[in-house]
């Protein structure tokens, strides 16, 4: 199966931040975006954060997942879940 393009994923994933769900997913579709991203070897990830936080620095932002529990970055799509731990 080919690898999903980054530009529908991202539609979906800004799409689901402007209906306000941008609640994490599964691990899965969390992989999912890290390869679409290029980030390689992500199937040894099994621990979200790391994951997420992986992501978030290839994205060039700051690897912040659950490190600040009064972030205000409420456009990331990481937000709710982020707070939420």
């Amino acid at each position: 199966m080919p690898e999903p393009e980054i530009g529908s994923i991202m539609v979906s994933y800004e799409a689901a931040l402007l209906r306000g769900d941008c609640s994490v997913k599964s691990m899965d579709e969390i992989r999912e975006f890290a390869r679409a991203l290029g980030i390689q070897s992500v199937d040894k990830f099994v621990d979200m954060e790391d994951l997420v936080r992986t992501i978030q620095l290839a994205e060039g932002n700051d690897d912040c997942f659950r490190r600040d529990p009064t972030c205000a970055e409420k456009q990331c799509l990481w937000y709710e879940e982020c707070v939420a731990a």
